[in-house]
């Protein structure tokens, strides 16, 4: 039987947490300290009408548009994939986190350059491919048998799917060595949520 903490989140449920976690600090005081931002204060920041935004924090995120999600996300100063993000998908972020930092230890930081040749990006299909094997690595996928039963087989093929999809997703022609490797670990990681 699952737990709450178990079962994996709804989208807009974890859309209205959010909102309602970054609206807590997203304020001011008078003092000039971190303060609650009214629901009022939202809409008015945002240009969103007060009434989105009370169905938004009751979790009847269902139709959101995208547009609205940036103009709240912009409103309150964070990253609008922030306030889309599950549970389970920071639960990922984390455990890919720790990863690379006990990764980036154990090698002294050279990994990127080794893995890439020095280059300063690589291609999505580089990328994707990159992924699923750092996800093995970390045990985020299981590793295939020659005998699996053939639904596990159709389960461990969307999960690399999923974070194959992930890692070719940011632009990483944009970054550097370093930052291409934390990108892939974290996408690796969070990749293998995209079918919960």
């Amino acid at each position: 039987m699952q737990t709450v903490s178990e079962t994996p989140s709804s989208l807009a449920t974890s859309f209205g947490e959010a909102l309602l976690r970054v609206m807590r600090v997203a304020g001011e005081s008078d003092e000039g300290h971190h303060d609650q931002l009214s629901r009022v204060q939202l809409a008015e920041r945002a240009d969103v009408s007060l009434t989105l935004i009370k169905r938004y924090l009751r979790g009847d995120a269902a139709s959101a548009k995208l547009e609205t999600i940036e103009k709240l996300a912009g409103a309150l100063g964070v990253p609008p994939a922030f306030l889309l993000m599950r549970r389970e998908d920071w639960v990922a972020v984390a455990n890919a986190s720790i990863v690379l930092a006990q990764i980036l230890r154990e090698d002294g930081q050279n990994e990127p350059d080794r893995k890439f040749g020095g280059r300063s990006s690589i291609n999505p299909l580089e990328a994707a491919t990159a992924g699923v094997e750092f996800a093995r690595l970390v045990q985020a996928l299981p590793r295939r048998r020659d005998f699996t039963p053939p639904e596990m087989a159709q389960a461990i093929r969307r999960s690399e799917d999923g974070v194959a999809h992930t890692c070719a997703t940011p632009p990483l022609a944009l970054l550097t060595p370093i930052q291409i490797y934390a990108t892939l670990a974290l996408c690796a990681v969070v990749g293998t949520t995209t079918n919960c």
